[in-house]
């Protein structure tokens, strides 16, 4: 199921609306929109991720992205950082859908 769930579809996805999807119209302001699912997933990796914290440290079968495996305050970097890449990703699709 994690196959499916992270790679295949994703990929179908993405070739889905570049290959296949007549509308032009998207703004560059709408790009924002794709960082919407990022935002929503990341309240509930952290929640997640908080709720499992045994001495101060979070063990690693419930921090499988390894995000806080240096310590918490890892978190204040990767989320942002997180937030950017997404952002990015959103740009491109949307410049090669653009370009098709």
């Amino acid at each position: 199921t994690n196959l499916f769930f992270h790679l295949i579809i994703p990929i179908l996805s993405i070739l889905t609306f570049i290959l296949f999807e007549k509308n032009h119209t998207i703004k560059i302001k709408e790009t924002l929109w794709g960082v919407l699912p990022m935002a929503v997933y990341s309240i509930f990796y952290i929640i997640y991720v908080l709720s499992h914290i045994e001495n101060g440290a979070v063990p690693v079968e419930y921090d499988f992205y390894a995000f806080v495996k240096g310590g918490l305050w890892q978190i204040i970097i990767v989320i942002p950082l997180m937030y950017v890449l997404t952002y990015v990703i959103s740009l491109t699709l949307w410049s090669f859908n653009r370009k098709k």
